[in-house]
């Protein structure tokens, strides 16, 4: 990082001075550490992902290979047979007439073509853009239903209910049960 360049840019876009000790130069170091580590990060996926990727090509390369020489075996007319490795020998002569020569088209060259273009941008899309969280569902704020302003007379029941709650266990068992049945 070179504090003088990125000053120059800075006054030459802005107009606003900056010296090389302020400390929006410590953000900058810090984004570039933390560009640095994530750039880091990727590439290692991206190399694991490519790698991968040339595995599975070279396996449907080889099975396409496989599928020439069978066919070829079988007697059947290939569009391209010196690509074929695999055959050694010539397919023997059928006994019945030749069956109808079937040609590959270049259609299956085009789809496993676009099949790999398909798999190498979902790809890249999984290791280059940010995993998208869902939204939060909104906050549905419960009001609490108010409660109707108690009256005077209200106020002072409570009062003599919590008076009583307190008072109630020192009382002897005898007065406890003339109260209730007085209260019943």
């Amino acid at each position: 990082m070179d504090a003088n360049k990125l000053r120059s840019e800075v006054f030459e876009k802005t107009g606003i001075k900056v010296d090389t000790t302020d400390p929006i130069f410590a953000l900058v170091a810090l984004n570039e550490a933390v560009l640095a580590d994530y750039a880091k990060q990727n590439l290692g996926g991206l190399a694991e992902a490519t790698d991968k990727l040339r595995e599975q090509t070279e396996q449907l390369l080889d099975a396409g290979e496989r599928t020439k020489a069978l066919l070829l075996q079988l007697g059947h007319k290939v569009d391209d047979p010196t690509t074929v490795a695999a055959v050694a020998a010539p397919a023997p002569a059928p006994a019945a007439p030749a069956p109808p020569t079937l040609t590959m088209p270049p259609l299956v060259l085009a789809s496993v073509t676009a099949l790999l273009a398909a798999v190498l941008v979902v790809a890249g899309q999984a290791l280059f853009v940010p995993a998208r969280t869902m939204p939060a569902a909104p906050a549905t704020a419960q009001t609490p239903i108010a409660a109707p302003a108690m009256t005077a007379q209200q106020q002072q029941m409570m009062q003599t209910g919590e008076k009583l709650s307190r008072a109630w266990p020192k009382l002897d068992a005898k007065t406890q049960a003339k109260l209730n049945e007085l209260m019943q």
